[in-house]
């Protein structure tokens, strides 16, 4: 039987184990696609996606399974939410295909994005080995005051700013130069959809 030995020590068989990151010895590839419940690794977990512009997967929710981007995190948690949470920019519905022989206003249509803005638990995220690069311009947009606001306008104007921005970094990437960008990498895969 294929056993893995995790992070805190433990000894888990290949059908057992779920942490794609926290294998310390591996004997053989194997493909691991899940977050292992144990504390201490998803306390490696927590570190790893601390990171602002970290791409991520979420886990739970009505956006599961949907990737975003970390734009701000609370380790220690606040008054609120009493636990160590995230702040994230996701794509709610993704770009589609575009090919030569449709006409512009098509293809201004089959590019649109769905965004949407959360707090998320550390526990219910996947980080992924990508980052995005327009991180620092969404934090400038993403406010938490808008978030917790009553009124719906401020939330509302907030989200088409985060559209704009993530639609003109997906045009950017159709850009000849854009494919061998270092940058572009984690672009590409945070705006293609994930199968499952």
């Amino acid at each position: 039987m294929l056993s893995i030995v995790l992070a805190c020590g433990r000894q888990r068989c290949y059908a057992d184990f779920r942490c794609p990151h926290h294998a310390v010895r591996v004997h053989r590839t194997v493909n691991l696609n899940a977050l292992c419940h144990c504390s201490l690794c998803r306390r490696i977990c927590l570190v790893s996606c601390s990171k602002s512009g970290k791409v991520i997967i979420l886990l739970q929710g009505r956006f599961a399974g949907r990737k975003a981007v970390v734009v701000k995190t609370y380790d220690e948690g606040n008054k609120d939410r009493k636990f160590g949470h995230a702040l994230v920019v996701g794509i709610d519905r993704a770009p589609r295909k575009v090919t030569k022989a449709m006409g512009e206003k098509k293809k201004e249509k089959r590019m649109r994005v769905k965004p949407f803005v959360k707090f998320v638990n550390f526990n219910h995220i996947m980080p992924t080995r990508y980052s995005l690069d327009v991180a620092e311009s969404l934090s400038k947009v993403v406010v938490d005051e808008a978030l917790a606001s009553e009124e719906g306008d401020a939330k509302k104007t907030m989200l088409q700013e985060v559209k704009k921005t993530l639609q003109k970094r997906y045009k950017d990437l159709a850009e000849p130069k854009a494919a061998s960008d270092k940058g572009s990498v984690g672009a590409l895969y945070f705006f293609r959809k994930l199968k499952f």
